[in-house]
């Protein structure tokens, strides 16, 4: 509440203040810092009126761990009177903060970031919340999916995407799993007319962000990674002893354990590496941008900043600057080289449609003048689906894991199970059929549970729920064939726009899905499950009770009604060949057609890599950087 008072005096100050120096401008700064210290408590709200008393006393004290603090809250009201710029980047995600990042690099260039949410909030940087984020509207689109009859019955077939609205994008929202994909995803790029993309060539854009922690454990394969990027890559600092059981249950089944999947095989489970260091949360606004907001003086970073559209010459058709919102007032900045688009693959189409570049007849239905008629803005979205299964262990309760003493373990040395995401580290890949001559592998395996999240007293007697603990296991379809699109709803920025996900529509999907439930479902007759007391919930799926248990059907019909749509979208900006209709950019990631504006983030690739798209996302803004600096006839630091 403290905060929304802030903002409505700000914006107050702002109406009375345009340019710099004004009188006013001293009481803008003493209120600025004001809202640099304040921050509204938010874990008593995404876990539950419940749990409010604990979990308010708990995030005040992680308020007062300055490491944790987003220092773009001291931001807020910074930047404004700047109109012209050499580089704007639209979206501080994942991609957004890595281009801006290497930009600013270079001193003698103005990089501009505008950011439509606001500062981090302070619990997001607890790994064990890492889900906790996800659906509040102050830090997530919570994009609602066009229905559906086949999927998402048990919320009358709307599904829905989380999308971050904050600075770290949908990288304060994940559970910060390092995937880089398969060889084979690159490769086939080659095949859709996009030079210079193949596994070879990205490899080093990896190796770039990348500075792993466990380069010298026994698991790990070298040659595949780097020390000297940036982004720390490490494993969490806690495991569940389950995380064993769990590996040792998928050995049972003949599947390799503890191997390096982002080195040489993709086959097979581990505990997965993460974006995370010294047991806390680190996005790429962390590792690429916040060092260095107090010593780059030419690198603005504006949160709260909506952008409406890109101001293009319909004559020239070159982007030119961008219309955006901030503090309550329409603002214009101007660029003299170019724009970056990395607004995720739902905004950054939705920007250009808005920005008159589009199909031709949807523009002109939503009521916008069209700049250039680009049919495949928009199309082509693709995701991971996937379902989730209940399982209980019978040899334990179902406690919580967040209590004094597991708090008291992150605030004194940064260890326990605050500092990792429980079950959620173990992953694997797997291929259901073994005749397939794919070389990608077409289910990831998730797993959930032992999170340390949420609390009602802090005892370590407390209980979830009563009965044995319940742990979860999703088999996700890769490589799926269905396939939707985004469109705009009207001409209004901040209506959102209409998404068509197109979940499962595919027959082929929804069997292969199928047959990773049940490769799942054999994990309980191992004997590693078995000396744990690991058993089905009986709980039997709402809508399914009449259905032979245990049959096709039913595991049908459990699908169509616990479906979950991954947030691993990607194609609404597809690269290929100048002369395909449907590709938005080229391989440099130009807009075609258009001058000065690139998209550099996940909608560019046609296809969704084999795994969690936060590795991919950041080579992409990597590649985009080199391609500018190359672009503007300068060596970029640090070449690989």
């Amino acid at each position: 509440m403290a905060t929304t008072v802030f903002r409505y005096f700000l914006y107050a100050l702002t109406l009375a203040t345009l340019v710099q120096g004004h009188p006013f401008s001293k009481i803008q700064d003493y209120w600025n810092r004001r809202y640099c210290d304040t921050e509204d408590l938010t874990l008593d709200i995404t876990c539950g009126d419940s749990y409010a008393k604990y979990m308010s006393r708990l995030e005040e004290a992680l308020m007062r761990e300055p490491s944790l603090r987003d220092p773009t809250r001291c931001l807020y009201y910074k930047n404004d009177d700047i109109e012209q710029v050499d580089f704007l980047v639209i979206g501080a995600g994942i991609a957004g903060s890595v281009v801006a990042g290497r930009l600013s690099e270079n001193p003698n260039w103005e990089v501009m970031v505008l950011e439509a949410g606001e500062a981090a909030p302070t619990g997001s940087q607890v790994p064990g919340m890492y889900f906790n984020y996800q659906h509040d509207p102050e830090f997530d689109w919570n994009y609602e999916l066009l229905p559906q009859d086949n999927v998402c019955l048990n919320t009358n077939g709307i599904c829905v995407y989380p999308r971050g609205k904050v600075m770290g994008g949908t990288g304060i929202l994940h559970g910060m799993m390092y995937m880089r994909g398969n060889r084979a995803d690159y490769d086939m790029l080659k095949n859709d007319g996009i030079e210079g993309w193949s596994a070879a060539d990205v490899f080093p854009y990896f190796l770039k962000s990348e500075n792993n922690l466990n380069i010298n454990d026994s698991w790990i394969e070298p040659q595949y990674h780097n020390v000297d990027g940036p982004l720390p890559i490490s494993t969490f600092n806690d495991h569940p002893k389950f995380t064993e059981d769990l590996l040792n249950g998928w050995k049972d089944l003949g599947y390799k354990i503890n191997v390096d999947l982002n080195g040489k095989s993709q086959h097979g489970f581990m505990i997965a590496q993460a974006t995370t260091k010294d047991g806390t949360r680190v996005t790429t606004a962390k590792a690429y941008l916040y060092p260095h907001i107090k010593t780059r003086r030419n690198l603005y970073i504006l949160p709260n900043s909506l952008v409406y559209r890109i101001l293009i010459n319909n004559k020239t058709k070159t982007a030119e600057g961008v219309l955006y919102e901030r503090h309550g007032l329409l603002r214009v900045v101007r660029v003299r080289k170019e724009i970056i688009l990395s607004a995720g693959t739902i905004a950054s189409p939705q920007i250009l449609l808005l920005s008159g570049l589009g199909p031709k007849q949807d523009l002109e239905s939503a009521g916008v003048v069209v700049v250039r008629d680009m049919p495949g803005v928009g199309q082509n979205l693709n995701n991971h689906a996937s379902t989730e299964i209940f399982f209980r262990i019978g040899n334990q309760y179902y406690t919580q894991q967040l209590n004094e003493y597991t708090a008291k373990q992150f605030f004194q040395n940064r260890t326990g199970p605050l500092t990792s995401t429980g079950l959620s580290q173990v992953t694997g890949f797997i291929w259901t059929n073994a005749s397939n001559p794919d070389p990608r592998p077409d289910i990831q395996i998730f797993h959930a549970g032992f999170m340390a999240n949420c609390s009602h007293s802090g005892f370590q007697s407390e209980l979830v729920s009563p009965g044995h603990r319940v742990f979860s296991i999703s088999p996700t379809l890769l490589n799926a064939k269905s396939t939707g699109y985004v469109k705009l709803r009207n001409n209004f920025p901040k209506s959102k726009p209409l998404i068509y996900g197109g979940v499962l529509k595919e027959e082929d999907d929804v069997q292969r899905l199928l047959a990773g439930v049940r490769i799942a479902l054999n994990l309980t007759r191992t004997p590693a499950m078995q000396k744990q007391n690991v058993y089905l919930d009986p709980t039997l799926m709402k809508g399914c009770e009449n259905l032979p248990y245990n049959s096709d059907a039913y595991w049908l019909c459990y699908i169509a009604h616990k479906t979950n749509p991954e947030n691993h979208q990607v194609g609404t900006c597809r690269m290929g060949a100048v002369d395909n209709p449907m590709a938005v950019t080229d391989n440099q990631l130009r807009v075609i057609g258009i001058k000065n504006l690139r998209v550099a983030d996940a909608s560019v690739f046609p296809r969704t890599p084999s795994g969690n798209l936060q590795a991919p996302t950041i080579m992409v803004g990597e590649r985009a950087a080199s391609f500018i600096w190359d672009t503007w006839n300068i060596t970029y630091p640090n070449q690989w």
